[in-house]
């Protein structure tokens, strides 16, 4: 006896419907599709209906679309309320439904283009398969299918995210914001945020964070005057300073966002340079410098980089830390974009991994 097949799907995937059911009905199969089934004088949920009853198999045609899809949702309600074996196919990877959790589905994310693929979909329809050819639709599986989903959106909106910067990419960068989580700071540490430029022609711009502590927050090698205790009398505040040096200069930054009537907010601080050519001071010539941060493709084509240190006052020392594994939470925005984040979120380390974001070589670049 033929083996008789509902697909459930969505309209946006009308094409694969076809292709699996030109494929089941080759090998004999009895296979319902609402496309050809359907007569206009239906009443569409009692079909649906009586034909999932009376069906072997469902085929559940999994995409971001079909899985928002109301009807694809009441297809499957209705299959599992009659008992009826349900087949995940995944066309694209999506953020599939727990209730269609330990199943075993059928990769066709490549299509159908393929003779083992289209041996493995028939032989999991007809049960003759073997568990192994499948893909079993673990909580593991359905996040990474997830995942997965997320970073091919980031590279079908790629040119988009391109062409917004294009409009700001040759404009020198006169603000940063800096925004630190207190939370993650190390007590007894000042961290140095040192944005590399092009070695050959000028110095690194420094930002300089440490903890406040009133008479000692700065020892006395950075040269830097106190702050006073009155910015820190409130009790929520975040309690970091922060410096800004380049060569001889000295910048504070504009008063920040205060804590107070927040359960927890970032410390921020906002530096403006003024675009001002100066003459640097000190041993050795110097070039004329402009007191601006170049344009983002300045520092993309000069491969401009940051990076964290940490000075421990008390040995004396420094040393660099390791971004892939720290939890210091740093990151550093222009009105327009972000530039650097020294500790990214799941969701973010995973965009980042999306082709078109991994094959940018400069950090800031893949940042922005």
């Amino acid at each position: 006896m033929a083996k008789r097949v509902f697909i459930s799907y969505s309209s946006v995937d009308r094409q694969e419907a076809f292709a699996v059911f030109r494929l089941l009905q080759a090998h004999e199969c009895d296979v319902w599709l609402d496309f050809f089934d359907i007569t206009p004088t239906a009443v569409l949920s009692q079909e649906l209906a009586r034909n999932i009853e009376g069906a072997d198999v469902v085929c559940i045609l999994l995409s971001p679309t079909s899985i928002g899809s109301k009807w694809v949702q009441a297809e499957v309600e209705l299959a599992q309320r009659a008992g009826i074996r349900l087949l995940p196919l995944i066309l694209r990877p999506c953020q599939i439904p727990d209730v269609l959790s330990d199943l075993i589905g059928i990769d066709l994310i490549d299509g159908l283009g393929d003779e083992a693929t289209c041996t493995r979909l028939v032989d999991a329809v007809l049960e003759r398969g073997r568990e192994d050819d499948g893909v079993l639709l673990s909580a593991a599986e359905r996040t990474q299918l997830a995942k997965r989903e997320l970073r091919e959106r980031a590279d079908e909106k790629f040119s988009t995210a391109v062409e917004t910067l294009s409009t700001i990419v040759d404009e020198p960068i006169h603000d940063l914001t800096i925004e630190v989580d207190p939370r993650r700071f190390p007590p007894d540490q000042i961290i140095e945020l040192k944005l590399t430029l092009d070695p050959l022609w000028t110095q690194p711009m420094s930002f300089f964070l440490a903890n406040y502590r009133e008479g000692g927050t700065w020892p006395q090698e950075f040269d830097f005057h106190e702050p006073s205790y009155k910015q820190y009398t409130r009790a929520r505040r975040a309690r970091l300073d922060c410096k800004f040096r380049w060569y001889e200069r000295v910048l504070e930054p504009a008063p920040g966002l205060d804590s107070t009537d927040f359960e927890f907010c970032p410390a921020t601080f906002t530096f403006e340079f003024d675009g001002q050519q100066f003459q640097p001071r000190g041993s050795g010539p110097h070039l004329p410098q402009t007191f601006e941060i170049p344009s983002l493709r300045h520092l993309w084509d000069n491969n401009s980089h940051f990076e964290l240190i940490t000075h421990d006052p008390q040995a004396k020392s420094a040393r660099v830390i390791d971004l892939s594994t720290t939890d210091v939470d740093i990151s550093v925005s222009t009105r327009q974009c972000r530039l650097f984040r020294s500790r990214h979120s799941a969701a973010e380390l995973n965009l980042l991994r999306a082709k078109s974001l991994a094959a940018i070589d400069n950090p800031i670049q893949r940042e922005a």
